[in-house]
């Protein structure tokens, strides 16, 4: 089966999916739209990487299918095993997910397993080599744990550039200079000449680019792809400056539609993209915020700027000839971002929403903290805020903090999170989440992020209460049946090293019993337990199967 053909098997079986959707040789019509709900959504039946919605005046979301269906690419080293005879299989199939395939023709990549010791495999490119003659390859990990960074190197990349071992460079040709190889080879996919520096600190005096005379500086559009943009301009004046729209990537481009219509789009969107490089080199917010005024019409409203964030309005000026112009103030030395929503209904009677922000100040660590809805509603309890939660101030006016609180309020992207009510099964999604860990309905384990939430589906994070344990389900308010469902998940989670480990739990809760009966506490171990400890075990297992009066004995015997 192919990475395509899994992708169909997960959308087939999602919720995504209704008796109402249709499909043929071009497009699945009739889908959910993961973001809104809205039945009208389709996909591409060749290439079905991403659901798009036609509510485009209301929502208009493109939702990538392998953020959909993680398991997809979390498990391409399982699916698609390397052999003695493709032994970089599971690279490929990796980069396949990414959209790439005819420009990964001619190229020299290759299989890790298990990079850093993170448990995920990766794909390395053949950079060059390093004085004493050691191959130098960069890449990137296929499921890189939380904390641990994307990128993989072997050898130093420092002063070094990867080029695409497959093409015949032609100097008169536009070249695309990108960050990251996997950028690179999305130009390509397209039918551009990339190459990659490998990393938006690279310095640009210390590599040789002689061949590429025609140059288009394409880093990603980011505050760190910014200062790659206005260190390199310098160092090659003649050089154009194109960026992707913020919060993608190239690469992002060729997992929302099929291949003709990215070429198509990407045309198209040439002027947004010199666009995007012209406000990298904006010299000041001022500037920045004129740019985009004389492309777009309409001013930009909030922006970042430097690692500060602005607020922009129009004005006219004074005296007979009244021209407009735009006007530009500062709000916060910091750039925020929203984290995810919270409601909370512990109120029934009084929902809440609860922002959860995190602030990166100009100077210092980024800083996460809570609002409430009162303290975006006004200029002085806004500055109250951030004074207390972030020891920063809020330099905006009435109309900046309207415009901030709908900002936060209009986030598309982030997560809203249930604020649960009691910890063990939730009736409502059919798992069951405890304060450490959890188990959806298909019997996966799951463990919260950092924050504490828990990711059960697409975009469907969960928190447990704070006292959790004071508000769980007694077990006299289990039924038979419900017990009977928890031991099947959890069999078919972890197998009978699960069993036996809740078993031993249940178990620990009678030790005083079990230490009268048996002189001792079984000892736990999942390679093998003493015929005593079975004996105990047997008991608890029958108790939560439901098996009674079987004649279990604690005797060691």
């Amino acid at each position: 089966m192919t990475l395509t053909e899994r992708i169909m098997v997960a959308l087939k079986a999602s919720r995504f999916w209704t008796s109402r959707t249709r499909l043929n040789n071009v497009s699945i019509q009739s889908l959910n739209c993961p973001v809104c709900g809205d039945g009208s959504a389709w996909a591409y039946t060749n290439s079905p990487m991403a659901i798009n919605c036609n509510k485009a005046n209301t929502c208009g979301a493109r939702t990538k299918t392998l953020d959909l269906f993680p398991e997809v690419r979390r498990n391409i080293e399982r699916d698609f095993p390397p052999s003695k005879e493709d032994p970089h299989r599971p690279a490929r199939e990796y980069l396949h997910s990414r959209g790439l395939h005819s420009s990964i023709v001619g190229l020299d990549f290759r299989y890790l397993k298990n990079a850093r010791k993170t448990g995920s495999g990766a794909v390395l490119f053949l950079v060059g080599k390093d004085e004493k003659g050691k191959e130098i390859l960069n890449g990137r990990l296929f499921n890189p744990p939380p904390g641990e960074g994307k990128t993989h190197n072997i050898g130093s990349t420092i002063g070094r550039y990867w080029r695409h071992p497959g093409i015949n460079y032609d100097p008169s040709q536009k070249t695309w200079i990108t960050e990251g190889i996997l950028d690179a080879l999305s130009l390509v996919e397209i039918g551009k000449q990339a190459i990659a520096v490998l990393s938006s600190g690279q310095d640009p005096t210390k590599l040789n680019l002689p061949d590429f005379t025609n140059k288009v500086l394409a880093f990603d559009n980011d505050e760190a792809g910014y200062r790659a943009c206005r260190k390199w301009k310098p160092a090659y004046p003649e050089a154009e400056v194109v960026l992707c729209d913020p919060d993608q990537d190239w690469n992002d481009l060729l997992q929302e539609k099929n291949f003709e219509e990215t070429r198509k789009q990407f045309e198209i969107s040439l002027p947004r993209y010199r666009l995007n490089g012209e406000l990298a080199l904006a010299e000041s917010a001022s500037q920045y915020a004129d740019i985009f005024y004389k492309f777009y019409q309409h001013i930009p409203g909030l922006f970042v700027f430097q690692s500060c964030t602005y607020f922009s309005s129009l004005k006219t000026t004074r005296g007979g000839d009244g021209q407009p112009y735009v006007s530009v103030t500062r709000c916060l030395k910091g750039v925020v971002k929203v984290v995810s929503f919270i409601l909370d209904r512990s109120n029934p009677a009084r929902p809440e929403y609860l922002y959860n922000l995190s602030v990166q100040p100009v100077k210092g660590r980024t800083i996460e903290a809570t609002a409430i809805g009162p303290d975006l509603a006004s200029n002085r309890r806004l500055n109250e805020f951030f004074l207390s939660s972030f020891k920063i101030t809020w330099e905006g006016d009435a109309k900046a903090c309207t415009a901030f609180s709908t900002m936060i309020t209009g986030n598309k992207s982030a997560p809203e999170v249930k604020q649960l009510l009691f910890i063990g099964h939730q009736q409502d999604t059919g798992a069951y989440v405890f304060p450490k860990w959890a188990v959806d309905i298909s019997g996966r384990p799951l463990t919260p992020d950092k924050r504490g939430f828990f990711q059960i589906g697409h975009n469907q994070y969960f928190r447990p209460p704070v006292h959790g344990e004071g508000k769980a389900i007694l077990p006299a308010d289990i039924s038979k049946e419900r017990v009977r469902e928890i031991y099947r998940l959890i069999k078919e989670a972890w197998g009978f090293n699960g069993v036996t480990a809740l078993a031993w739990t249940i178990a620990g809760w009678f030790v005083s019993d079990i230490k009268e009966a048996i002189k001792f506490f079984p000892h736990f171990s999942l390679h093998g337990l003493p015929a005593s400890g079975k004996s105990a075990l047997t008991l608890t297992l029958n108790a939560i199967q439901g098996r009674e009066g079987e004649g279990v004995c604690l005797s060691p015997n």
